[in-house]
């Protein structure tokens, strides 16, 4: 009987202490959040995409690369922070 007390009480343990891992912004939705800001900028751009390759993470934050093209053809290149714990991105042209 201890011994299955235990064993409940060892995965509940170790599923109270997995949460906030499993929280945090995956590289893929902080990719897809950043594509999301981009296309929500006044006017609206024809398309915006990250840069899958130049996409870095951390504990805090990922950084994102995203190239987007306007309305007259030309493309502007800008770097996307997602903060990992909120999901809320912040877009920079100048860096």
């Amino acid at each position: 009987m201890k011994s299955s007390f235990l064993i409940v009480l060892l995965l509940v343990g170790g599923a109270l202490s997995a949460a906030p891992a499993i929280a945090k912004v995956s590289m893929s939705k902080g990719q897809q959040i950043c594509e999301s800001a981009a296309k929500a900028l006044n006017p609206p751009p024809v398309s915006a995409r990250a840069d899958r390759q130049q996409t870095r993470s951390s504990d805090t934050t990922i950084t994102v690369q995203l190239k987007v093209k306007k309305t007259d053809n030309t493309t502007v290149a800008f770097l996307c922070s997602v903060d990992r714990e909120t999901g809320m991105a912040t877009l920079s042209s100048d860096f």
